[in-house]
This record gives structure tokens, sequence and C-alpha cells, in this order.
């Protein structure tokens, strides 16, 4: 009996129903949380801001947040383009993540600390940048601590798959893929593309 019950199938783990909120602006509305609330969604990521290169690093789109914050549990998610990578040096990397934690935590007001279930970081990172963009994602979940640390992730595009023995696996608790809205971009009539 013992033989044939380790052969019977694992039941699969419950499905997590989340979106992304990649806007400037956070202020939900009541009609914005009432979609959340039918559609039964467990978590969101919020982007809240983009890094970018200007003869250094430099926060840009950084998010605006009213007071209507999402009443369920969230993840912080930051974007960070390739060439920051590129052109940053090594030893300034601990303190880019220090100022990156810092942002995030001047953007996240204390009473939404608890609705925090992780981080994310969003990078289109390749086999040039792929040892910068490592140890950094080492030494941002390091500075982050609590209540970031707990389930920290990257974002993998399809090419880092496919070539992952060249870009290689990064160093987070789990990859979210990253497969966009493939509609025309250009159609006036598309929103969302991306």
């Amino acid at each position: 009996m013992g033989i044939l019950s380790g052969c019977a199938p694992k039941p699969k783990p419950p499905t997590t129903l989340a979106f992304y909120h990649w806007k400037s602006a956070l202020d939900l509305s009541p009609l914005e949380q009432q979609i959340l609330d039918t559609n039964q969604v467990d978590l969101l990521y919020i982007r809240l801001l983009d890094v970018d290169w200007e003869a250094g690093p430099v926060p840009k789109g950084v998010l605006q947040a009213g007071a209507h914050w999402p009443s369920l549990p969230f993840i912080p998610t930051i974007f960070i383009t390739n060439r920051t990578f590129e052109a940053l040096q090594p030893q300034a990397m601990p303190e880019l993540a220090q100022k990156i934690v810092k942002k995030v935590r001047e953007l996240i007001p204390p009473e939404q600390l608890p609705k925090v279930t992780g981080f994310q970081v969003d990078c289109d990172w390749t086999e040039g940048t792929r040892s910068i963009y490592f140890d950094f994602l080492a030494e941002l979940k390091t500075q982050l601590g609590a209540p970031f640390d707990q389930s920290y992730s990257a974002t993998i595009r399809l090419h880092q798959i496919k070539y992952f023995t060249r870009t290689g696996v990064p160093p987070v608790d789990r990859g979210m893929l990253m497969y966009y809205n493939m509609s025309p971009v250009m159609d006036p009539q598309t929103t969302n593309s991306i």
C-alpha cells in the first residue's frame, strides 16, 4: 500500500490571482477596488519607480500615491534599465542599493507595510550585465530586510529562458516570466499594449 500511495499525484498548489499596477499614480477609486474584489484578486504588484542612467543612476517615474492604497497584499516592484548595469561600477553597487531601499521606504506609508509580502526587481539584463546585476540583486535583498525579503523575485524574459546558460538564473526566491500583450503598439484602439 505504501508503494502505491507514493505514486499518487501531488495536489496542485493554490493559484494566486495577481495584477500589475504599472502606472505613475496610485489612488484606487471605489470602482477599481470593486473590480479587484469582484475578480477575487489576491495580490498586486505595484511599480514604485524606474532607475535609469544619466551620468549616474537616477529615479524616474516615481509613484505618486494618493490616500487610497489597495486593501489587499502587494509586492513593491522597481524597474532598472539594463544600461544602468552597463555603466555602473561594482564599487557603486552598495550605494545604489542603499538609495533604492531609502526611496522604497519613503514611498510606502508605514501603515501599508503589513500588506507588503515581498519585493520584485524588473530588468532586461544580458549576458554582459549578468554578473553585476546578480551581485546587485543579492546586495539589494540584504539591505531591504523585512518585510520585503519574504518573497524576493525578479522578472525573466523569454530570451533569458531560451539562453539561460549565457544569461544565467537570478539569485532570487522566484522568477516571474514577463509575457507581454502582443497587440499593435501603434494602433490607437490598443489599450495597455505592454
